[in-house]
């Protein structure tokens, strides 16, 4: 298999930001002005449960989706001030946007491991809407000391589900069945 990688995703947001910006700051205030044009009606083929520590390469994640086809939801992008808040209303709001998601994508890295919210997002997407995957965005394969991951079917890069080991489904058939 194989699998998105950070030196790949950051191309991506230097080709879609140019190089002369502040690619991080420019990431974030593309995906903001995104979420801004939703509103909590608007439905997407993804939820991506990230790390805010990865904002680069998941803005260059969500870059290389959407050229797929694929609509993608970042959270944190729609309220930036309650990122890093633990609270029941951000809990709720979380709620209400996976809601609008038909699969959750978990991009795992090294940062992923220090998140409040992921793990949170996943159990709560997979007990009330099924459909998780995950999507490493990291060098490394293992899910050391979260081997609940093995659970799920993993996104390879060029879009195919698998499970057990052996392709599965594309992901656009997979999210529309």
């Amino acid at each position: 298999m194989q699998f998105f990688n950070h030196a790949e995703l950051e191309q991506k947001v230097s080709v879609v930001l140019g190089s002369t910006r502040s690619i991080l700051g420019s990431a974030a205030a593309a995906l903001a002005n995104e979420a801004r044009q939703h509103n909590s009606r608007s439905s997407y083929d993804v939820f991506l449960s990230h790390s805010t520590l990865d904002a680069k390469v998941v803005y260059g994640l969500s870059c290389v989706m959407k050229d797929s086809g694929f609509s993608v939801y970042v959270y944190w992008l729609d309220d930036a001030s309650e990122q890093s808040e633990v609270t029941p209303e951000t809990a709720q709001r979380l709620r209400e946007r996976m809601k609008c998601c038909r699969v959750l994508l978990f991009a795992t890295s090294e940062n992923a491991i220090n998140s409040k919210w992921m793990p949170w997002e996943l159990g709560y997407f997979d007990g009330t809407r099924g459909k998780v995957a995950i999507c490493p965005i990291s060098q490394k394969s293992t899910f050391e000391g979260r081997e609940y991951l093995g659970l799920y079917p993993i996104m390879e890069r060029d879009f195919w589900i698998w499970r057990n080991g052996q392709p599965y489904k594309r992901l656009r058939t997979w999210i529309d069945e």
